[in-house]
């Protein structure tokens, strides 16, 4: 026996049905938005948590990536280099790597020599050490007596602890880094030997790398996918690779301004302040603050004065002049907005976050406006038709 169907019921029926799938659709979607939000800080904990193994899983090959994206422009000018000398055009990619690797282990060697020789001039490096935290120690004694003296110590007390801990602290954080350091230095050591492989074959990679993208993706979603990357490359090339050549000028000019005033260890703050200026105004606070504590513990305070000078000078030389002709406009940001970009990179990814902060924000800045750029084009075109 068939029961007849009604159409028209049917209809409503399943009209019913998939209203009240969309409204439970809807509902699931709302209660994990406020879970969401509710729980963003765990939820954000977890991801880096996954992101921070996946880096440390993925960092041997990250770490060659790196360096051999930073060292590509150099191995690009030694093979051209090589091209102009030499009439054989075979092996001319070989000999840029070559060359390169070379050349760094050059300027590394010479750092090394320097840097202990200059050490080794004085007396040995602990005995510096130990009379400096003996003159620290007597500053504070004479800082406490004075606070005593005239009834300011009950007032500052809980600075001054915390000043102390924090220097209490200060051994125990140099002894914990230096088994990650190892571990740093065994990776970056493997890394420079998988990047000289990376840069021997770079065009092969390219290529690969291009098929397989063009095989796995859709045509439209490679092309957004393309200009991207190119976009991240313009920006991230311009960027790094121009704040490390300005960080070894600087280095250079830091430490024999530092050297001709006669102040200790200038080779070494010059190394540290110049390599620092890759994060925005870090630089120029470390330099500033390392040159007039090497002259102050040196028992000479005016030499603190000549180390405060040299390095506000130097700095203006390099943000007015070097860095816009090294550097160049890759990343066009006010201020504030790097103060900014610079605060959120190391609240969320630490030292990491900080040296990456300003060109992601520059990219980021360059996509918004080409995109608005876009779409004032769309419109002008619009109004004219």
């Amino acid at each position: 026996m068939r029961f007849p169907i009604d159409r028209k019921y049917l209809k409503i029926s399943l009209y019913t049905v998939f209203t009240l799938i969309l409204f439970y659709i809807l509902k699931l979607t709302v209660d994990a938005a406020a879970f969401s939000l509710t729980n963003i800080e765990d939820i954000f904990v977890g991801v880096k948590s996954i992101l921070a193994k996946l880096l440390s899983i993925f960092s041997l090959p990250i770490i060659a990536f790196i360096i051999a994206y930073l060292l590509d422009p150099v191995c690009d000018f030694f093979q051209n280099l090589y091209e102009k000398k030499f009439t054989s055009k075979s092996g001319k990619r070989r000999a840029g790597v070559v060359i390169t690797y070379l050349f760094i282990i050059l300027i590394l060697s010479l750092i090394v020599v320097i840097v202990g020789r200059y050490i080794g001039k004085g007396a040995a490096l602990g005995n510096h050490i130990f009379s400096a935290s003996r003159r620290l120690r007597r500053m504070y004694a004479s800082f406490n007596a004075f606070l005593v003296k005239y009834n300011l110590y009950d007032s500052l007390e809980g600075y001054i602890d915390n000043i102390r801990s924090l220097f209490d602290n200060l051994g125990n954080s140099a002894l914990s880094g230096a088994a990650g350091i190892g571990s740093f230095m065994l990776n970056l050591l493997l890394g420079f030997v998988i990047a000289f492989y990376f840069l021997l074959d770079k065009n092969k990679f390219l290529d690969l790398t291009k098929r397989t993208f063009k095989f796995i993706l859709p045509s439209k979603v490679y092309g957004v996918l393309r200009n991207i990357l190119l976009d991240c490359d313009y920006v991230f090339s311009g960027y790094i690779r121009g704040q490390l050549t300005d960080a070894l000028i600087m280095s250079i000019l830091i430490s024999s301004f530092l050297i001709i005033f006669r102040i200790r260890f200038a080779i070494v703050i010059g190394i540290i302040s110049g390599f620092s200026n890759i994060i925005p105004y870090f630089g120029a606070i470390v330099g500033f603050l390392l040159a007039i504590l090497s002259a102050l513990l040196s028992g000479e305070p005016i030499k603190a004065v000549y180390g405060a000078a040299i390095m506000l000078v130097l700095q203006q030389v390099d943000s007015a002049i070097i860095s816009p002709k090294v550097v160049g406009k890759k990343v066009e940001l006010s201020p504030p907005l790097v103060i900014i970009a610079l605060a959120i990179g190391g609240s969320l990814f630490g030292f990491l976050g900080m040296i990456l902060a300003v060109p992601v924000c520059g990219l980021i800045k360059m996509i918004i406006v080409g995109r608005y750029n876009q779409y004032l084009k769309k419109q002008s075109k619009n109004d004219g038709v």
